[in-house]
């Protein structure tokens, strides 16, 4: 989210061809850097680096202790959320996935309705997206917590 506030700034810069950004005076030409779109693409280049080096560590150490269980690093067919191994896995996998278009149903038409009715920068409305993924993947992160510590087989049999 912090780097794309300075790409998205990066772009407008691009498209307005620099119109706010060099400013020509009497004195000489003078360059005005948005201190915040500068610092956010550097801050969240960063960041984006260690986030990538952690989740391909992770990802390598998964997949030399499973094996028969390997995952890719990307995939565009199949959200790894569709647990296969055994029919509990796939009862959870329905609940979930359940919860997450329930969430969606209700949060969408909402989102719409902010973004018709405040005109906000679209930087808001990215962060307002990466949050809903970031729901999203709780709501599944808890769900799976409960199977592995023993609590959905109580919360399914009440």
């Amino acid at each position: 989210m912090i780097w794309t506030y300075g790409v998205g700034y990066a772009f407008d810069m691009l498209a307005n061809n620099f119109e706010d950004t060099i400013i020509v005076t009497a004195s000489g030409t003078e360059i005005d850097w948005h201190l915040p779109g500068l610092l956010s693409i550097i801050i969240g280049t960063f960041l984006l680096i260690v986030f990538f080096i952690a989740y391909f560590l992770k990802l390598k150490h998964h997949n030399e202790e499973n094996p028969s269980r390997k995952l890719s690093a990307f995939t565009f067919t199949k959200p790894g959320e569709f647990l296969k191994d055994d029919e509990m896995l796939q009862q959870v996998s329905e609940s979930v996935t359940k919860k997450i278009y329930t969430f969606y149903s209700g949060i969408l038409p909402l989102l719409i309705l902010f973004i018709i009715l405040l005109p906000l920068n679209r930087y808001v409305y990215i962060v307002m997206i990466f949050m809903m993924l970031i729901v999203q993947n709780t709501i599944y992160y808890l769900d799976i917590r409960k199977l592995l510590s023993g609590d959905y087989k109580r919360e399914q049999s009440k």
